[in-house]
């Protein structure tokens, strides 16, 4: 009898033992980080300047990276400039960089362009140690034949976010 009470004291205790390593508990953190929101701010309309009103169409374009213009077999006297933007928002984080891609430049009294845009940084901009970040925004303007003289003008968005 004192036999049997060993081997069922001894199965209690095993059984037990099993079941305690059957489960197992960890402990872990849950944690949130709020960061600045993003502003943008334009700094400078993009501008494909005066152009001389041709008899055959070309283009010009204005570039994003540092505004060099580019306006072919067209006379194009000044006022090029390539748009800016300043963006703000959380410090050393990469935020993504869209404009809208193309735009019809409606004339004053008349007529139409077209314009393709892009930016610089093209996709991607890292804001620096004070949260801030230049984009620019440049194009290829296509003139047509006679073009009618005229101030043109089409709005366009520059997105950014996180």
């Amino acid at each position: 009898m004192k036999r049997l009470l060993v081997v069922v004291f001894a199965l209690a205790l095993m059984s037990s033992y099993a079941f305690a390593q059957a489960s197992a508990d960890g402990e872990g953190m849950a944690q949130a980080e709020i960061i600045q929101v993003l502003k943008i701010t334009k700094e400078a309309d993009l501008s494909f300047g005066k152009i001389v009103q041709p008899t055959a169409g070309g283009s010009v374009s204005v570039a994003a990276v540092d505004g060099a213009l580019n306006a072919g077999t067209l006379t194009h006297l000044d006022g090029e400039a390539r748009g800016e933007f300043l963006v703000e928002g959380q410090k050393d984080t990469d935020v993504s960089v869209s404009v809208t891609p193309n735009v019809t430049l409606n004339g004053n009294p008349s007529g139409t362009m077209s314009a393709t845009l892009n930016t610089s940084p093209a996709s991607t901009l890292r804001l620096d140690a004070s949260g801030e970040g230049d984009v620019f925004v440049g194009g290829v303007l296509t003139v047509g034949n006679s073009q009618p003289v005229g101030a043109y003008e089409a709005d366009f968005t520059v997105t950014v976010s996180y």
